[in-house]
């Protein structure tokens, strides 16, 4: 078997007749042999062509063996994983041996042998171009499961490289949050979110207030948190300005959408009526009356769980 890997943006009627998968703007193709692979190929490039002017790009289109995709693109982070896990330990089994000591795998710990991996990973994962986007989502979430910091300098040294991935390294961050560190975490992520060449990327902002109202709030400025929400608001709305509010018990600010919320677009709406639940006995309960009182079933289920 020859497997065919085609990135592109279209809905392709020619790849109907051949098995293959999408994950959002890229489809796999599976072929009985090379030959269909580059049959497929071209009637690609034919239809792209002849439909809409386009082309694939070379750098992006590649054929592979069955063996050769398994093993080279093919990755399953947690035996990534368990797999340098038992290489490490096979290796300190042997260190004590050679040592003149006579130990059992089961006795070496593998508590910081764990994090020392993750380190391990993380780093080689960054000096890869493209990112492995699989492996480093994956070492967030388990770096987080395990409330370690043991990747928090590496992270917050390689911002800019983990832009994809940039959701799941602030809830990484949000995990592993420690007292001592704290300060220091939400300064560089400022400073990120203000001056860094992704700055203008209204959701890496909305993202980061995000992660600062909810965790970091104590330690972030706000004047610098409203630098993050401010331009944020023209492309995603008041979603980044109603998390402060929140996070800041700022009620003026509710009431002062409180009474025009229904003229606002959907996810507005929702936004501030998330922030309403900082409001006080009588006031949040009546609020909450009229959002339900309303015909959207969204809205509703929004103060059903944030008006109580």
């Amino acid at each position: 078997m020859v497997i065919s890997y085609v990135q592109t943006f279209l809905e392709i009627p020619p790849l109907r007749g051949y098995k293959h998968v999408r994950y959002v703007d890229d489809f796999r193709i599976f072929c009985k042999s090379y030959a269909e692979a580059i049959r497929a190929i071209h009637d690609l490039c034919a239809y792209l062509f002849t439909a809409h002017r386009l082309a694939l790009q070379p750098d992006k289109t590649r054929t592979y063996k069955a063996a050769t995709f398994a093993s080279q693109v093919l990755e399953n982070p947690e035996f990534i994983e368990r797999d340098r896990k038992t290489a490490k330990v096979s290796e300190a089994v042997r260190a004590w041996r050679e040592a003149g000591y006579e130990v059992a795998v089961e006795e070496i710990d593998t508590s910081e042998l764990k994090l020392d991996i993750l380190v391990e990973l993380l780093t080689e994962c960054l000096e890869v171009r493209p990112l492995k986007l699989g492996l480093a989502r994956y070492l967030f979430r388990r770096a987080a499961s395990l409330r370690t910091n043991c990747i928090q300098g590496l992270t917050l040294d390689n911002l800019a490289v983990l832009v994809p991935v940039l959701r799941d390294a602030l809830l990484y961050l949000r995990a592993a949050k420690q007292a001592t560190s704290a300060t220091s975490v939400a300064d560089r992520l400022l400073h990120f979110g203000v001056e860094s060449d992704f700055a203008f990327l209204p959701y890496l902002q909305e993202w980061i207030v995000d992660a600062l109202t909810g965790d970091f709030v104590d330690v972030a400025p706000a004047n610098e948190l409203l630098k993050l929400a401010g331009p944020a608001k023209a492309a995603i709305g008041l979603r980044g300005e109603a998390l402060l509010a929140r996070a800041r018990g700022d009620i003026p600010w509710v009431r002062q959408y409180k009474e025009s919320w229904r003229s606002c677009g959907p996810w507005d709406r929702r936004a501030i009526i998330r922030a309403g639940s900082i409001l006080k006995g009588d006031e949040r309960h009546a609020w909450r009356k009229a959002v339900l009182a309303t015909n959207d079933t969204l809205d509703r289920a929004v103060a059903i769980h944030a008006l109580q």
